[in-house]
């Protein structure tokens, strides 16, 4: 299985415990997991690439050129790093490679992958969720039929990817759409390739209004438990950040115990007792309205 994962110092800690949960997920699965790195120190490399624990995984850290995104706009807060994942084919130059998995930093894996990389792609050019309820596509240019999704877990089908010219046709999209492109490499990928998207079950991106107890209104109850109950990836999008104090996301304490497996165990959490007032705050007045996933998933 291969795995993509981009990184910078920012995000690097989040990046390890990925890698860490994927390893424990997917014990008796080759794994080839490579990190796109911006900026990386060399005892950061060195730290991630103590995470990798047994044989059968192979961890690659390569070195982007800064340069190849100067035709990039940098839009809003975001920074330009946000389209390293578009140069999965060169990250990737291996002709027998067909499927690669990219990972946002901020995801862990729960449970094996093996299903996901069974999937039959085609001809579409990579698979991903959709955003329940999501009404973004008007920004890309796209009918309101169209379902917009996430751009933070992505099946690359790598032969066809190579096919396109996606790097200038994403470019032609921002300069076009800059003032508007709100989540800049997200909304280029759902403006330029929406058709040739593979619809993803939620289980492979469940993102973090799938663990709230007002959940997505669009969704029938089935489908959100058993998303719940099947999750594979989950995706810390929004505010809900385990690394943060007072986070009061169910899988909170599983990204903890993979933290356990890399040498930022003892990073302490970020924020401030004023952030753990402010939570508990928000909890009062409805805003940190989790579930609880008593054993579920190993989780207790």
């Amino acid at each position: 299985m291969r795995i993509l994962i981009t990184t910078d110092e920012n995000f690097s800690q989040h990046a390890a415990v990925c890698i860490a949960s994927i390893i424990a997920n997917n014990p008796h699965r080759h794994l080839d997991i490579r990190i796109a790195s911006l900026g990386l120190t060399d005892a950061t490399k060195s730290r991630l690439r103590e995470c990798v624990n047994r044989d059968q995984v192979d961890l690659t850290i390569i070195d982007f050129d800064v340069k190849k995104l100067d035709e990039y706009p940098e839009i809003r807060a975001y920074k330009k790093n946000i389209y390293l994942r578009l140069w999965v084919d060169d990250f990737f130059p291996e002709n027998d490679v067909d499927k690669v998995l990219y990972l946002d930093a901020d995801t862990i894996n729960v449970n094996p992958l093996s299903p996901l990389f069974s999937i039959d792609l085609g001809s579409h050019l990579f698979g991903a969720v959709t955003i329940p309820g999501a009404t973004s596509q008007w920004r890309c240019g796209l009918p309101p039929s169209a379902e917009y999704f996430n751009s933070g877990v992505l099946l690359f089908n790598l032969p066809e990817w190579r096919k396109e010219n996606p790097r200038q046709t994403i470019i032609n999209f921002l300069n076009h759409y800059s003032s508007i492109a709100f989540n800049p490499d997200q909304d280029a990928l759902n403006g330029c390739f929406s058709m040739r998207r593979f619809r993803l079950a939620y289980r492979f991106n469940a993102i973090t209004p799938f663990f709230r107890k007002e959940s997505f209104a669009s969704l029938p109850a089935s489908e959100i438990s058993a998303t719940r109950e099947n999750v594979a990836i989950v995706h810390f999008n929004g505010r809900a950040k385990p690394w943060m104090r007072g986070c009061a996301h169910p899988y909170t304490k599983r990204y903890l115990e993979y933290r356990n497996h890399t040498p930022w165990k003892n990073a302490k959490l970020n924020g401030t007792w004023l952030d753990d007032i402010k939570r508990q705050i928000r909890r009062w007045i409805g805003l940190e309205t989790f579930i609880e996933l008593n054993n579920l998933n190993g989780i207790s």
